[in-house]
C-alpha cells in the first residue's frame, strides 16, 4: 500500500471512529437539560463548574446537628451545613436546629459542602426524639412537635420491620396546647424484639391520612425474662405473663414495679388486672445474703376491689421466682404489716 492510500485509510478510520462517539454518547447529552423543570425542578451542572442547586425533602439530621441528607427524583445528597447560610423561603435567617426531617429544603452544594440552605417548608409534625435512625432501648419516648396545631390527638402505629409484628396500632396521646406530644413506648412485652431490630413508626394528626414516617433501631443489651403474676377474672386465679427487663436493673423490685404498673391494655381485655391501687411506689428494695427486704409506702394498703391478701399473693408469686432466700415485706420499716 502506497503512502497516500495509507493517509486515506487512516483518515477514513478516524472520521468512523468520530462518528461512532457522537453517537454513543448523544443520548447522554439529551438526558441533562438546561431546562431545570425537566429535571425534577433541579439545576444539573458538572462538578467542575462549580456548585449545584440541589432540592429535596430532609432524610437524616446528624447527632451534631450539621450533616444533613436530602432525597430528590435525582437521588440522595448528603452534606455539611455547619458553614452555610441558613434561611427560610422569604430569606429570613434559620437556625440550623429547627431543621427537621421531612423539612423541603434547597441547598447550594460543591465538594460536599452547602455553602447556603434555604429552607422550604417544614412538616406539620417533626420528632424531635429520639432521633431518626438513632438507637432506643427497651423503654422511650417518642417526643415531637405538631406546627400550627394546639388540639387534637396524635396516633402512633409501630412494628417491627423484621417480624411484622405491630406493638402500637393508631396509639393515640395528646397535643399540648404548644403543639408538643409525648408517647410512652414500652418494649418489655415486646418479647420478639431482638437486638438489631429496625422500628418502623407512622405518626400523624388522628384522624388524617398523612403521617410522618420515621425508623429506629432497637437495641437490648443485656435482658432477661421473669414471670409476673395478675389477677385472671377474679381475686383468687392468679396468672403469669412475661416480661423482659434490663440486667442492670434490680430484677426484685423491676418485677414489684411490674404488679404495681398492671397489665397492658391488651391484657386487660383477657381478664388480667392487678390489686394494687394506681400510683403506689417503692421505698426501697434491699437485697442482703439469703433475705430480700421490700419497703414500700403506707399508701400500698390502699388497694383495689380484691384487697390486700390477693396483693400479698401477687407478690410472693413473683418474687418467689428469684433464688434470693427470704421476702420480707416493710411499710415504712415496719414489718408488722398485713403483706408481711
Amino acid at each position: 500500500m502506497s503512502e497516500r492510500n495509507k493517509i486515506i485509510f487512516v483518515g477514513v478510520g478516524l472520521a468512523a471512529a468520530t462518528i461512532a462517539a457522537i453517537l454513543l454518547f448523544a443520548p447522554i447529552g439529551k438526558k441533562i437539560s438546561e431546562d431545570p423543570a425537566k429535571n425534577g425542578g433541579e439545576v444539573i451542572q458538572p462538578p467542575s463548574e462549580g456548585p449545584m442547586v440541589r432540592k429535596g425533602e430532609v432524610d437524616f439530621i446528624s447527632v451534631e446537628g450539621t450533616d444533613v441528607s436530602i432525597s430528590s427524583e435525582e437521588g440522595i445528597y448528603s452534606f455539611s451545613v455547619s458553614e452555610a447560610d441558613i434561611t427560610d423561603a422569604d430569606g429570613n435567617p434559620f437556625n440550623i436546629k429547627d431543621i427537621v426531617v421531612g423539612a423541603e429544603i434547597e441547598a447550594v452544594v460543591e465538594r460536599g459542602v452547602a455553602s447556603s440552605v434555604k429552607v422550604l417548608s417544614i412538616p406539620d409534625i417533626a420528632i424531635i426524639s429520639p432521633e431518626p435512625s438513632s438507637v432506643t432501648d427497651l423503654s422511650f419516648f417518642i417526643k415531637g412537635i405538631a406546627y400550627n396545631i394546639t388540639e387534637g390527638d396524635i396516633c402512633l402505629s409501630l412494628k417491627n420491620r423484621r417480624t411484622g409484628k405491630l406493638y402500637k396500632d393508631n396509639f393515640s396521646s395528646p397535643i399540648d396546647t404548644a403543639g408538643n406530644f409525648s408517647i410512652p413506648v414500652d418494649l418489655s412485652i415486646a418479647l420478639d424484639a431482638m437486638s438489631g431490630d429496625m422500628l418502623d413508626a407512622e405518626i400523624g394528626i388522628c384522624g388524617d391520612s398523612e403521617v410522618a414516617k420515621v425508623s429506629w433501631g432497637y437495641y437490648g443489651g443485656l435482658t432477661s425474662k421473669i414471670k409476673v403474676y395478675f389477677l385472671n377474672g377474679s381475686c383468687s386465679n392468679l396468672y403469669y405473663v412475661e416480661r423482659v427487663i434490663s440486667a442492670s436493673r434490680s430484677a426484685v423490685r423491676e418485677a414489684i414495679e411490674w404488679i404495681l404498673k398492671g397489665p397492658s391494655d391488651e391484657e386487660k381485655e383477657d381478664g388480667l388486672f392487678t390489686a394494687a391501687s394506681p400510683g403506689n411506689n417503692i421505698r426501697s428494695v434491699d437485697v442482703q445474703p439469703g433475705v430480700v427486704f421490700i419497703d414500700f409506702y403506707p399508701s400500698i394498703l390502699q388497694t383495689s376491689r380484691c384487697g390486700v391478701s390477693s396483693l400479698k399473693r401477687q407478690i410472693i408469686d413473683t418474687t418467689s421466682q428469684f433464688p434470693l432466700g427470704d421476702i420480707v415485706i416493710t411499710i415504712e420499716g415496719d414489718e408488722e404489716n398485713p403483706l408481711n
